[in-house]
């Protein structure tokens, strides 16, 4: 197995822990390892060392167990929109996830999501990728970040614009090469079918079919290119996901990495500076690398 550079290993308990905090109950799995292994004599900075948070939030943790035991892991009430659905419907939407899609009046054996993205990825005569656009913005993006307390908090300047720059993004999830293309113009249909048949152009593989997953915005299924999406359906297709289903997307993880790495906590004069501040990680990520197979690998 090839040594991980300390880039890598970064990268990949960023995703890690991105991962962990993605729902209720992988926070609360999160701050049950972390009583547990105070309980087992571990002191707060060690298990803060070993998770990824502070030892003031495990302190956090172990004084909200001692107070109400395990209801004290639990989230609490997050401000937000409220839920469309009623309990009932939640119910009746949960019950019908738990059975077959043939009792609820589909023609399928399993619902989309994960496990039809899983048998894809083990698919071996297929190619897959995943596409999706993003715009990097000038204004940058701030995020917390630990200073000593001894030390004045730093400011971080903030551009007062709304400018951005536009890509679109394609990554090969078993190798993480990336491809990028800045559209001519806005995205639409004409900027979509130009990177499509892009891709398809450097994805061509004679022993493979080329899938790409991509999400449901209009240009993507534009008539203006479908007679061409039928043209080349023997090798290269479109796996369109479910609506509203962004975190199926492995290239979302992508673009939330380039923020971090790149544009978070920064000032940006110019959209010129923007580009040349990711400039270097996506030349990078053209090639073959480590970090982005591992970012974006469906188990």
């Amino acid at each position: 197995m090839k040594a991980l550079t300390i880039s890598d290993k970064e990268n990949m308990i960023m995703a890690l822990q991105d991962e962990i905090r993605r729902n209720d109950a992988s926070r609360y799995d999160h701050r049950l390892h972390g009583v547990l292994l105070v309980a087992q004599g571990m002191t707060c900075p060690q298990v803060g060392g070993v998770l990824g948070d502070s030892p003031r939030t495990v302190v956090n943790w172990v004084q909200r167990f001692e107070a109400h035991g395990l209801a004290g892991l639990t989230e609490g009430q997050r401000v937000g929109r409220p839920s469309r659905l009623t309990d009932k419907q939640l119910m009746a939407v949960e019950r019908a996830l738990r059975s077959s899609p043939v009792k609820c009046g589909l023609a399928t054996q399993m619902w989309d999501g994960p496990k039809k993205l899983r048998l894809l990825a083990r698919n071996n005569e297929i190619d897959l990728w995943a596409m999706d656009e993003v715009h990097f913005q000038q204004h940058g993006s701030r995020c917390r970040m630990w200073v000593p307390p001894e030390i004045s908090d730093p400011i971080c300047l903030h551009a007062p614009t709304r400018k951005s720059i536009s890509f679109f993004g394609a990554v090969r999830l078993k190798t993480g090469k990336l491809v990028m293309s800045q559209p001519k113009g806005m995205f639409d249909a004409v900027t979509c079918w130009d990177f499509l048949r892009k891709l398809e152009r450097r994805s061509r593989r004679a022993d493979r079919q080329t899938v790409v997953i991509i999400d449901n915005a209009r240009y993507h299924h534009a008539n203006l290119h479908e007679a061409w999406r039928q043209d080349v359906a023997d090798h290269f297709r479109l796996y369109f996901l479910p609506p509203y289903s962004p975190e199926l997307n492995p290239i979302e993880r992508v673009w939330k990495l380039i923020r971090r790495r790149c544009l978070h906590n920064r000032y940006f004069a110019t959209l010129d500076d923007v580009v040349e501040a990711i400039d270097p990680t996506l030349r990078a990520w053209a090639r073959p690398n480590i970090t982005l197979q591992r970012l974006c690998g469906i188990l």
